[in-house]
């Protein structure tokens, strides 16, 4: 299945990079408080199996849409995310579970950070007793039939992750946070 890449408006690809990047993280170029999503840190390993991805990401906020392409490598020994748009490198990140090593590009918003993005790659993509481990007092996840995750803070669901098949990572995945209104459909595809 080949995913069909979108055209950016060069005018929104910052926002959209802004929305997408970090959106879960509670940055203050959306008039947010301080940053109230968890921030967790998971080895590679316990992802549990390799996997090597194309993503298609959507993102939705305040009515503006957009589309990102990225490159997801999983290894016992190491994570690697590559954002792609107008066909140019935005953002990568490496992680061995140790070592967070990020580059972005300067025209990227300050407030886009990788360790956020990290943390929300592995909120939605890892094995729920790994995101349980890993979560800040106070924050805990639930998960119905290996198709729906919750994120809640204090028994308040705060993120809502649908899965359109048990093995997380492949087909289509939504995000819904419900404190900051945003929305984010990812659809994953393996790498042959």
């Amino acid at each position: 299945m080949i995913l069909r890449q979108t055209a950016f408006s060069k005018t929104f690809l910052m926002l959209f990079l802004a929305v997408l990047l970090s959106i879960l993280s509670g940055c203050t170029t959306f008039n947010r408080p301080a940053r109230f999503e968890p921030m967790i840190r998971l080895s590679p390993s316990s992802f549990g199996e390799p996997a090597s991805l194309y993503q298609q990401i959507h993102a939705e906020l305040n009515g503006k849409k957009q589309d990102m392409n990225v490159v997801l490598e999983v290894t016992p020994e190491k994570l690697t995310m590559v954002g792609i748009a107008m066909e140019r490198r935005m953002m990568t990140i490496t992680y061995d579970g140790k070592e967070l090593e990020t580059w972005k590009d300067g025209k990227l918003p300050e407030q886009v950070q990788p360790e956020i993005v990290l943390s929300n790659i592995q909120l939605a993509l890892w094995p729920i007793e790994a995101v349980r481990k890993g979560l800040p007092e106070g924050w805990t996840v639930v998960e119905e039939n290996h198709l729906k995750r919750k994120i809640c803070f204090n028994n308040a669901t705060i993120i809502r992750i649908e899965y359109s098949q048990k093995e997380r990572w492949l087909g289509t995945i939504k995000m819904t946070d419900t404190r900051y209104h945003y929305g984010l459909t990812i659809q994953s595809v393996p790498l042959s």
